[in-house]
C-alpha cells in the first residue's frame, strides 16, 4: 500500500514538473514570436520609405534620457538626403 502511494506522488510531482515546463516554454515562444513580429515590422517600415542613401552615424545627442529622445548626427556617405529612389 505504501509503495503505490509513493509511487503516485512521484507520479503527481512528474506530471506538476511537465506542466510547469510547458508553460514556461510557451511563455517564451510567445514573447520571441512578438519580439519577431516587431523586429520584421520595423524593417518593413524603413524599407517602404524607399531611401536611396548610406550614411554613418557619427554620435548620438540624447535630449531626454527619461523621454529617451534624441537626435543622430551622421556622416552622409552615398547618395542625396532628399532623393527618395522613386
Amino acid at each position: 500500500m505504501f509503495a503505490f502511494a509513493a509511487r503516485k506522488s512521484l507520479m503527481n510531482r512528474w506530471i506538476v514538473i511537465a506542466a510547469i515546463a510547458l508553460l514556461l516554454f510557451l511563455v517564451a515562444r510567445i514573447t520571441f514570436k512578438t519580439m519577431n513580429e516587431v523586429d520584421d515590422e520595423m524593417e518593413s517600415y524603413v524599407r517602404n520609405l524607399h531611401y536611396n542613401f548610406n550614411a554613418r552615424v557619427d554620435s548620438i545627442e540624447i535630449v531626454n534620457p527619461k523621454r529617451q529622445n534624441g537626435f543622430l548626427v551622421c556622416d552622409l556617405r552615398k547618395g542625396k538626403l532628399n532623393d527618395y529612389g522613386r
